[in-house]
């Protein structure tokens, strides 16, 4: 979605595909009660916002499922000590991060919580969350400080 796309198209995008799946869903045959959203890396901050945009709509998600979340584009985020630790280790470096977040975010204010989901003010009612991350991983604290945030906010979450 970037650079062609850059923020917040691609939270949007992802926002109005849940509510075409939910408003589909006995056409589809599914429960709708039943949808949750999972992703990987940006996908598991995408997913992240998701959940933040859709708390107090019609839609309800059961879970979020988010494996090695980016969770902070901020300038904050950048002292994550996971990125100073493990800033050389591939596959996705510090320098590869920026590469690709960068142009996603280039004119786009990077505390919003379109793009950095641990800055919202309120992180209260959200879906249970099952966050992964990797001890080596250049994005572990961004899931782990996400992790400390929805529980302080009163949100289920396992942590692995």
């Amino acid at each position: 979605l970037a650079p062609e796309y850059p923020a917040p198209a691609g939270p949007n995008d992802v926002v109005a595909a849940i509510r075409w799946l939910a408003a589909s869903a006995d056409a589809l045959g599914l429960d709708s009660s039943h949808i949750a959203v999972a992703g990987d890396s940006a996908g598991g901050s995408l997913s992240a916002v998701a959940c933040q945009q859709l708390r107090d709509s019609d839609v309800t998600l059961c879970a979020q499922v988010l494996f090695y979340p980016s969770t902070d584009l901020s300038p904050a985020g950048d002292k994550l000590l996971s990125r100073q630790q493990n800033s050389a280790v591939p596959p996705l470096t510090l320098a590869l991060m920026k590469a690709m977040s960068d142009p996603f975010v280039c004119h786009f204010d990077r505390t919003d919580p379109r793009v950095s989901p641990l800055r919202a003010a309120d992180l209260s009612r959200l879906p249970p969350a099952l966050i992964f991350t990797g001890e080596c991983d250049v994005l572990r604290d961004d899931g782990r400080a996400y992790r400390d945030a929805l529980q302080q906010a009163g949100v289920a979450v396992d942590y692995y």
